[in-house]
């Protein structure tokens, strides 16, 4: 399978889910309550858990090896955090493009912060029930995939 027939796959079962979700929970919320709705939350991380567990390793980086027999080891100062990088990706950011891509992702986060943490609650005030939140979050989300499409179809690489 090429790479972009599986970036294509994983992108879809993305939106798949990221839409299909917030409706299944709200739905699972109105007629069970929280705690069943929690419980497809945690039934849910635990096929993620063994999706994850079947996929398979990832190579660490490390310099090739020229005996095909051994794999790179994994050493604990490799995923200890090293000063000299923090200090070099803090410097980016005095490149404006990069300045400005930070500032557009931190607008995203926060928007993103408050639409899944006061807005539910809000919608929910407002007499909304778990069902119709779900499909204005799902709503939300085909809308994001529509934009991520025309993007792509104006994108002159892909």
């Amino acid at each position: 399978m090429a790479t972009h027939d599986i970036s294509a796959a994983l992108t879809f079962f993305a939106r798949l889910g990221s839409t299909t979700a917030p409706i299944l929970g709200g739905a699972v919320w109105d007629f069970g309550g929280a705690w069943p709705a929690y419980l497809v939350g945690a039934a849910w991380g635990g096929v993620l858990t063994i999706a994850l567990l079947r996929a398979p390793e990832a190579e660490f980086f490390a310099p090739p090896r020229y005996d095909a027999t051994s794999r790179a080891k994994f050493r604990a100062r490799d995923a200890w955090p090293r000063v000299s990088d923090y200090l070099s990706s803090i410097m980016l950011i005095t490149i404006p493009a990069i300045a400005l891509s930070m500032a557009i992702m931190s607008m995203r986060n926060t928007t993103y912060s408050i639409q899944t943490s006061v807005y539910v609650v809000y919608l929910n005030q407002v007499g909304l029930v778990g069902t119709a939140i779900g499909i204005v979050f799902a709503a939300t989300e085909i809308a994001s995939g529509f934009g991520a499409l025309f993007r792509r179809a104006g994108d002159p690489s892909g």
